[in-house]
């Protein structure tokens, strides 16, 4: 299985390198050349299927499809970025669900606001750290053993590293 594959890179004595695939093609190729894993953006992901940056055009449910079809396809692990993974914990749950069950090894998600990534990050913002730690615990009830990115994006209001080092501790 993928996901214990993952784990078991994750735990090995060295570094796991993903490379960063933008289609099936790439990521086979990455497999091909001795990869042991492959990272899956959303960014490569807006850029492939509608052609712009990511501005928020591509869905969630999209990029876990998307991802999926990668995962079904290769025999490496799939890390797959997933955005903000919904960013209430309801929909949080739900698309950590169907990231699981699509095969992605381990999500990665961030904490930044959806208005900020739909406006080419142009609109500051990330979500309260409640709100991030709340998304994080509705991510991890939800899956059976996917693991799990917590992406944080501050210091973007403020400048603050502090608040960075501290949003960190809490996720």
């Amino acid at each position: 299985l993928p996901i214990s594959r993952f784990r078991a890179l994750m735990n090995g004595p060295e570094p796991l390198i993903c490379a960063n695939a933008y289609d099936l093609l790439t990521a086979r190729l990455s497999e091909v050349h001795g990869y042991k894993g492959v990272f899956v953006g959303s960014s490569g992901a807006n850029q492939e299927l509608v052609s712009v940056p990511d501005q928020a055009l591509v869905t969630v449910s999209v990029l876990i499809d998307y991802a999926g079809v990668i995962a079904r396809n290769v025999n490496i692990p799939i890390v797959a970025d997933l955005d903000d993974l919904g960013a209430t914990p309801i929909n949080v749950y739900r698309f950590a669900r169907m990231a699981e069950q699509g095969g992605i090894a381990c999500a990665a998600f961030d904490d930044r606001m959806p208005m900020n990534r739909a406006s080419a990050y142009t609109v500051p913002g990330v979500m309260p750290t409640a709100r991030m730690v709340d998304n994080i615990h509705a991510a991890a009830d939800a899956r059976t053993d996917m693991a799990l990115v917590a992406r944080c994006l501050a210091p973007a209001p403020n400048g603050s590293y502090t608040e960075m080092l501290d949003r960190a501790a809490a996720y």
